[in-house]
């Protein structure tokens, strides 16, 4: 695969995180690499703490693993060899909201989970996402927990195609408006 499990994610698929969910608070970025997705959400005026396990010249070296303080908010892009033990450990360190970037693979298996409580959220990419690094034959999508909301699992598509036309490919009712996002 790639060397530490390491992906740029595309700015374009923080940015339409940011047109579905807000988030209210600071927010850690664990796996930050080279700040892709930290700088996407500085540019939106979040507060964000950016950590990486590896130097990359970017953020603190820390690994999420040892983690101990919580934060109102968490959003990355996890390693692909270690998913199930980072959201775990995530879960218990976030006081509102998680949102890891996941193949949608894994949608099954989260759904049976005991963690699957708080799943609010699946916005799933119509597309494979373009990444510089590797090629990966899966779709991925965003899967957010939050500590308010015990129901259904929602699953929303994002137009990928549309998305990097300069369309944003997400249906109006779905953006968010205010703080709180509003899902019709």
């Amino acid at each position: 695969m790639v060397e530490n499990d390491f992906v740029q994610t595309p700015k374009e698929i923080t940015e339409a995180l940011l047109l579905l969910e807000k988030f209210e608070g600071n927010i850690l970025e664990p796996c930050c690499g080279k700040g892709a997705i930290s700088e996407v959400l500085k540019s939106k005026g979040y507060n964000v703490i950016s950590t990486d396990k590896f130097d990359y010249g970017y953020g603190t070296q820390k690994d999420l693993l040892e983690i101990t303080e919580e934060f109102d908010n968490i959003i990355t892009n996890p390693p692909f060899t270690q998913q199930q033990v980072v959201k775990k450990h995530l879960l218990s360190k976030t006081k509102r909201k998680l949102a890891l970037l996941w193949y949608v693979k894994n949608l099954g298996n989260e759904i049976e989970t005991k963690t699957s409580k708080n799943l609010k959220y699946v916005y799933v990419f119509n597309k494979r996402i373009e990444w510089k690094e590797v090629k990966l034959g899966w779709l991925f999508a965003w899967y957010i927990w939050d500590k308010e909301y015990e129901g259904d699992v929602i699953i929303k598509r994002i137009d990928l195609t549309k998305l990097n036309n300069g369309n944003d490919g997400i249906p109006p009712k779905h953006k968010c408006s205010g703080i709180l996002p509003t899902i019709i």
